[in-house]
């Protein structure tokens, strides 16, 4: 996978870093946090770029994979979701919504207590998941490998 994020040898030997066009001092630490930042910042966006891609956001993913990975079989309860994401539960309910009428995922109305509201994924978000979830292992497994590299050297 190739990425904007370089310190090429002109740059190296001058302390300055490339990172995808911004240029920082390389030799105090303001500027390698500001490295640090732009270079997190750069990776945050690689990362999220398939499922904007995908016609869906950041948060529509982090919601396919919540709900997918939750462990009751009846569903995800929505509260339980808009706790994960950090959201209240009018923005969980606009966002599932949206959702909904991609034919991502449905609501259901749990049996036992009707005013609590479980989620469940349709195999057109499952698909759509299985696509995410493949592209972030790839990700996973490359940063792996670089990391074992640099242990090694």
């Amino acid at each position: 996978m190739q990425n904007d994020i370089s310190i090429d040898e002109e740059s190296a030997g001058s302390g300055f870093a490339d990172m995808g066009g911004q240029a920082f001092a390389a030799d105090d630490s303001l500027s390698r946090v500001a490295q640090f930042r732009s270079a997190q910042l750069q990776f945050q966006q690689f990362c999220d770029a398939p499922a904007e891609e995908a016609g869906i956001g950041i948060r529509q993913y982090q919601c396919l994979l919540f709900i997918q990975a939750h462990p009751d079989p009846k569903g995800m309860p929505m509260g339980e979701l808009a706790k994960m994401l950090k959201i209240q539960p009018a923005t969980a309910t606009g966002l599932i919504g949206r959702m909904e009428s991609k034919g991502l995922l449905q609501r259901l109305f749990d049996t036992e207590n009707r005013r609590l509201v479980r989620l469940s994924l349709l195999p057109e978000g499952q698909e759509l998941l299985a696509r995410l979830v493949a592209n972030d292992s790839a990700i996973i497994d490359d940063i792996k490998a670089a990391a074992m590299r640099l242990t090694k050297a």
